[in-house]
């Protein structure tokens, strides 16, 4: 997936690009922003010490424990270590 970071930095806008723009404008209607709260940095930063996360990821982790999500898709492996998280692979 990186290949298309560096399409990207090198100036050229790819038919891949505009397709995975044209993905997340047909999924973004399932898509929900969830606020941050005091409690979410609290746990995150429980997740930082336990699992030694970046606060990024932690905060990622964090807000995905508050909310009871249980899956999370993404490349970062990471997100393995979290036991409360299963990493679906795309």
């Amino acid at each position: 997936m990186f290949f298309i970071k560096d399409i990207f930095l090198k100036g050229k806008y790819s038919e891949i690009i505009k397709t995975k723009l044209e993905t997340f404008r047909r999924i973004r209607k399932n898509l929900a922003v969830v606020p941050i709260n005091e409690e979410i940095i609290d746990i995150c930063e429980k997740i930082i010490e336990k699992y030694k996360l970046l606060p990024n990821d932690a905060l990622i982790a964090a807000t995905c424990k508050y909310y009871g999500i249980s899956k999370i898709a993404t490349f970062d492996e990471d997100f393995q270590k979290v036991d409360f998280l299963k990493v679906v692979k795309v």
